[in-house]
């Protein structure tokens, strides 16, 4: 159960869960990338790609709060 608790809460584009507030987020992206992009209310703008380059934020597939970290 501990392992769960730590564990961001991944929600799917394609099932229309988008985000309610305007802010940074954790995506994958297509073919199993990683980025820090912002929603701006309808569309995601890519501010940080964590992968291989190329990837555009069209294929943004989900999202989560971007994880914090304690002692």
């Amino acid at each position: 159960a501990g392992l769960e608790t730590g564990r961001p809460q991944w929600h799917k584009v394609a099932d229309g869960d988008l985000p309610k507030e305007n802010k940074l987020y954790l995506v994958k992206i297509k073919d199993n990338g990683l980025a820090i992009a912002y929603f701006n209310g309808r569309h995601w703008e890519t501010r940080y790609n964590l992968g291989e380059s190329g990837h555009c934020v069209e294929t943004v597939i989900a999202w989560c709060e971007i994880p914090t970290f304690e002692e």
